[in-house]
């Protein structure tokens, strides 16, 4: 008889195990149950998460009809024979940089840069390097930030400028902000001090590009930083000497990173213990229907505090009809390897 998971809750055996669902039963074994075996899922999508859903719909469509999946067949010969690992690698290529080998690519949509030459410190790309026989890998990170500019906001151009070509990156030195017109106002006449006010112009819109953050410190060098007439007026003169003018729809604070890195023998067998591990662990906590929480509500393990199903746990009706759903889909491997993404 071939061995499983757990039964869900459409009484159908998983036998099926992925790095999120480890990732899922360390951060809590309760929220692990909830999730995979009684089928709560989250409402609502966080706005913050919107662009990695769309990245990850464009994953899902490059994978479409292409067989991709990688599994390993776990404990063999043993009474957990039948489970598995299974994993879905997003691009493999053939690159100079590892002279013609596979290079295994993970696409990422994150709010900050992976950190240079440390990736064989990340589980998730040391699991897919032991479940592909794939030793070099690489991060393709999406890195998502807010759309306000500032002055030193690091942008990169979208269209040819002049000089300035598309993908060429550079500073914003000044930025002003639409203000629309304000009419003139008449004298109030219930107040006998009260004087007509003229029509305000409407300010447009301007984004002024430099090369780099240098430009910057020479104009405050040569211009000052204080708040005078004679100072702002000599910083403008600086800005319309040395800086472009630009259209701020041809110009992005998004940018793309791409960091590769070597996964040694030693990382990939760490990453199989680790797995064969957490299976175990999870099919033990099956069997005994032993499900802990983890957690708590005081900093700085309160994570308790901003888990989706906090109100499952506390027996509260209302809040968790605010926060969770029943969900109606089985486990969907693929689809979940590809939200590891986001």
């Amino acid at each position: 008889m071939s061995a499983y998971l757990y039964i869900n809750s459409h009484g159908k055996e998983v036998k099926s195990f992925s790095y999120s669902a480890g990732q899922l039963f360390h951060e809590c074994a309760q929220k692990y149950k909830l999730a995979r075996l009684d089928g709560w899922k989250e409402r609502e999508l966080r706005a913050s998460m919107e662009f990695g859903k769309v990245l990850e719909n464009a994953i899902q469509a490059y994978h479409m009809n292409r067989s991709v999946e990688d599994a390993l067949k776990m404990f063999p010969g043993t009474d957990m024979a039948g489970i598995e690992f299974v994993a879905y690698i997003d691009m493999r290529v053939r690159s100079k940089i590892t002279l013609g080998d596979a290079l295994g690519i993970d696409i990422k949509a994150m709010n900050k840069p992976i950190p240079e030459g440390m990736l064989s410190l990340d589980p998730q790309i040391c699991t897919y390097a032991w479940v592909t026989g794939i030793s070099d890998w690489a991060f393709l990170n999406f890195i998502k930030t807010g759309r306000e500019f500032e002055r030193g906001t690091q942008v990169s151009f979208l269209e040819k400028v002049g000089e300035l070509m598309a993908g060429q990156t550079g500073v914003v030195i000044k930025y002003q902000a639409f203000e629309p017109a304000e009419p003139a106002q008449p004298a109030n006449t219930n107040k006998p001090k009260s004087k007509p006010k003229a029509e305000v112009p409407a300010v447009p819109e301007q984004t002024w590009i430099v090369k780099d953050d240098s430009v910057v410190e020479l104009m405050f060098e040569q211009c000052g930083r204080g708040q005078t007439k004679e100072e702002k007026e000599k910083r403008l003169a600086f800005i319309q000497a040395n800086a472009t003018l630009v259209d701020k729809s041809i110009l992005t604070k998004q940018k793309i990173q791409f960091v590769q890195g070597h996964i040694g023998l030693t990382e990939q067998l760490e990453a199989s213990k680790r797995i064969a591990h957490d299976t175990v662990q999870i099919v033990y906590s099956n069997n005994e229907n032993y499900w802990p929480r983890s957690g708590g509500i005081r900093f700085p393990n309160d994570s308790c505090t901003r888990c989706q199903m906090r109100g499952l746990c506390l027996n509260n009706t209302q809040l968790s009809d605010t926060l969770v759903v029943r969900s109606d889909e089985e486990w969907d491997a693929q689809k979940e390897t590809q939200n590891e993404d986001v």
